[in-house]
């Protein structure tokens, strides 16, 4: 975390460093007993934040971790894993040593160049394989089988996601892994459709061998509206949740027009419109749901994204029985915007 000529701690080679971490199996921050490393994000006020958003973005990914986990014990391939495992026919698989997937989904790699100090931006060049990959953060979506030089801010964590791949993750709530989460997080990458079989199990115990549950969830598109399927849940464990909230993300994709659930309109609270995602966020059930969202054309440009989220009134106080209606704007990108059910 210092150079050789440098007997301090650079701040900057840290928070790539733990960028970098967040896609490894095992996330901590050790190190050698040489007493110029010094591991405390506070100590670095101008990175901390930097450094902060990527132990938020670990803590997120747990259940996607949590799944290649299981798939690894299942089949003995590794969590980590270089591109010509994946690819053993494509000669390029073989010269890049700096990316590797991360699990079945996610090609991840680390900045190891300095931010320039004019642009403030990194240089980073990747070789996406066939198909089509989501940068998740710029919000760009790249079409595979070609090699790209791309850069990037101290706060950019790069890494991509194959279209149609969805993520399981956990709420920015998350604070301790060893709390239960009632949440769980379906991030829908664009691109194309996808299906997930999302593993779980106590947690806690050696039970796991026989003793786990399956949830089976799709998406598929057709003409401008999302049709998104979550199964029941399959088999059960040591103090399974008997009920639990989703919150869906659609990444680089307008606001939807409507949102069905179980073909009805759902009593929502509000929709707020945000840079990064559109989401519908907190929809409970207790049985095998079928979910649409129409949406608008998709945005996919490095900024101007939304984030929308759509809470069921199950858990909030009972809204008007009004016509769908949108709210006079309180500040700039927010509305209020009413389901009637």
């Amino acid at each position: 975390m210092f150079h050789k000529d440098i007997k301090e701690t650079d701040p900057e080679l840290y928070l790539r460093w733990l960028q970098y971490g967040v896609f490894t199996p095992i996330f901590k921050t050790h190190s050698t007993k040489d007493r110029r490393i010094v591991r405390y994000p506070w100590a670095f006020p101008d990175h901390q934040f930097m450094m902060r958003d990527a132990i938020q973005l670990r803590y997120a990914l747990v259940p996607y971790i949590y799944n290649a986990a299981r798939a690894n014990y299942d089949t003995g391939v590794a969590m980590c894993r270089p591109m010509y495992y994946e690819y053993p026919e494509t000669d390029k698989a073989y010269n890049v040593p700096e990316q590797y997937f991360f699990g079945d989904d996610i090609i991840a790699t680390a900045v190891a160049h300095p931010v320039d100090t004019v642009t403030g931006l990194a240089d980073r060049s990747v070789w996406l394989p066939e198909g089509k990959w989501y940068d998740y953060s710029t919000g760009h979506l790249y079409d595979g089988n070609t090699e790209l030089n791309l850069s990037y801010t101290l706060a950019e964590n790069p890494f991509y996601v194959r279209a149609g791949a969805i993520l399981p993750m956990n709420p920015s709530s998350v604070k301790s892994l060893q709390v239960p989460c009632d949440t769980l997080v379906l991030t829908f990458i664009p691109g194309a459709d996808g299906l997930l079989s999302h593993y779980e199990d106590d947690g806690e115990t050696d039970a796991y061998i026989d003793t786990y549950a399956t949830t089976e969830i799709s998406k598929n598109t057709s003409d401008k509206t999302v049709n998104v399927k979550i199964g029941a849940r399959k088999g059960t464990f040591h103090n399974a949740p008997s009920r639990r909230a989703y919150e869906l993300r659609f990444p680089a994709t307008m606001p939807p027009t409507s949102v069905e659930v179980d073909g009805k309109f759902p009593a929502a609270r509000h929709m707020e419109l945000r840079r990064h995602v559109a989401s519908a966020d907190r929809i409970h059930r207790d049985a095998p749901r079928r979910y649409r969202c129409r949406s608008r054309a998709p945005l996919c440009r490095r900024y101007g994204r939304f984030r929308a989220s759509i809470r069921q009134a199950t858990d909030i106080p009972s809204l008007p029985h009004t016509n769908t209606r949108i709210q006079g704007r309180t500040e700039p990108q927010r509305r209020k915007l009413y389901y009637a059910p």
